[in-house]
């Protein structure tokens, strides 16, 4: 990464699984925090945390955590299997459950 780029904080959810761990650990190695979610602990040598993303007060603590850690986020690559083909910001809790 050049020095006059941006390093952001991204956020990737799945990230134990191979398309995660692999997008998690690309950002890393580019410079970028990563903070990489999954409900197993990802293997490899992106830093991850354990958190059940159906469960709200987690998913918040831990999100609330890695903004106090690394600042804000400035990008979430979402890979948690299913796909829920409206909006995330017409969707709820329940559709994501």
């Amino acid at each position: 990464m050049r020095e006059t780029e941006k390093k952001m904080h991204i956020l990737v959810t799945g990230a134990a699984g191979v398309l995660g761990r692999a997008v998690a650990g690309y950002f890393e190695g580019l410079g970028h925090r990563v903070t990489a979610l999954d409900m197993v602990a990802p293997a490899g040598r992106v830093t991850g945390h354990v958190v059940d993303l159906s469960d709200p007060r987690a998913t918040g603590d831990i999100v609330a955590a890695a903004v106090g850690t690394h600042g804000k986020i400035d990008a979430l690559v979402h890979l948690v299997g299913g796909f829920n083909w409206i909006p995330v910001s017409d969707s709820s809790v329940e559709d994501w459950g």
